[in-house]
């Protein structure tokens, strides 16, 4: 029994041996190989990391340089350097009127007489008044053959320019006006809200000293206190601005309504056509009959030269907070 199994062992243990004799044997791996494949592994493995964590990196904008406007709150230039030319927009001129610096209106001239007219006007819109702007003839008497002037520099938004023009008397006695515009880049543009011309007007006279007259007055009203009525009364203060066409005495009155019985008169010398002013003070107290004549008015009447009652001034004497 025991020789049996012993020969079946070995018939067993043969039969391995060529079997595994028989199969062939798998090649030992190369070390170097080996090692590469793992550096290569592990550095395909890091690349993906980084390629995957990596932010993204957007390129930066490639900076526009553009030119700086000529101050703080002007308009852009759009053309070359050294133009004097600057962007404008339709709808961006508005002209104000500020003074007649010469030659206010009604001044007396002699025939043929040679003289020049500056107003002072004042840029109100939101564009510069640039190269392409002028000042032209636009309808009435011509003053001569200059019909149009160009601005004496770029007038920029809210700054003041005085343009002059040089004119000639007619010939002929009478009174003359001459009416002129702003040309701007499309179109033309007169003064204010109501688009007015921009006008001179002047009285040709063989005399100067036999004409003089006062050709305009206006008002201005300061009250005290703003509000109430204080027993002491409250202040009126007018101030009267007279204009005349040439050098001269001016007497004048104060004339008022309700009439209190006193008359208020002036004298002023003019060395020439320019205005003056002059002033009044109507104290008023809150008396039963002053209060239901609330209602009031005051004007200035020019003795002499003219001999005339200027507009009136109505303001209304009112006692409540």
């Amino acid at each position: 029994m025991k020789q049996n199994l012993k020969y079946a062992i070995n018939v067993v243990l043969l039969a391995v041996f060529i079997l595994v004799a028989c199969t062939p044997a798998e090649p030992t791996p190369d070390a170097s190989a080996i090692a590469t494949s793992a550096v290569q592994t592990v550095e395909a493995r890091y690349t993906e990391q980084a390629l995957l964590s990596a932010p993204t990196i957007t390129p930066e904008p490639t900076a526009t340089l553009t030119e700086p406007t000529p101050e703080a709150g002007q308009a852009t230039s759009t053309t070359p350097a050294g133009s004097t030319n600057y962007e404008f927009v339709p709808g961006c001129v508005f002209v104000t009127f500020v003074a007649d610096i010469t030659i206010p209106d009604g001044q007396l001239v002699t025939p043929g007489q040679a003289f020049t007219k500056t107003w002072r006007l004042r840029n109100t819109g939101s564009c510069a008044w640039d190269s392409r702007f002028s000042l032209i003839y636009f309808t009435g008497e011509k003053f001569g053959d200059v019909l149009s002037v160009p601005l004496p520099r770029v007038v920029y938004p809210g700054q003041d320019v005085d343009i002059s023009v040089p004119m000639i008397a007619p010939s002929e006695l009478g009174t003359y006006t001459s009416e002129w515009r702003l040309k701007v880049p499309v179109g033309t543009a007169g003064v204010g809200q109501a688009d007015a011309n921009i006008t001179t007007q002047i009285q040709v006279v063989k005399d100067i000293g036999d004409s003089v007259r006062v050709t305009k007055v206006t008002y201005q009203l300061v009250r005290e206190p703003a509000k109430g009525c204080p027993a002491e009364g409250t202040r009126f203060t007018f101030t009267a601005y007279l204009t005349t066409n040439g050098p001269g005495e001016v007497i004048y009155r104060w004339d008022r309504t309700p009439f209190d019985g006193i008359r208020e008169w002036g004298k002023v010398k003019f060395d020439g056509p320019e205005t003056k002013t002059v002033q009044w003070v109507w104290l008023i107290k809150p008396t039963q009959d002053q209060i239901n004549n609330k209602y009031r008015w005051m004007q200035i009447f020019v003795e002499e030269p003219n001999n005339e009652a200027f507009n009136k001034f109505y303001f209304e004497f009112d006692c409540s907070e």
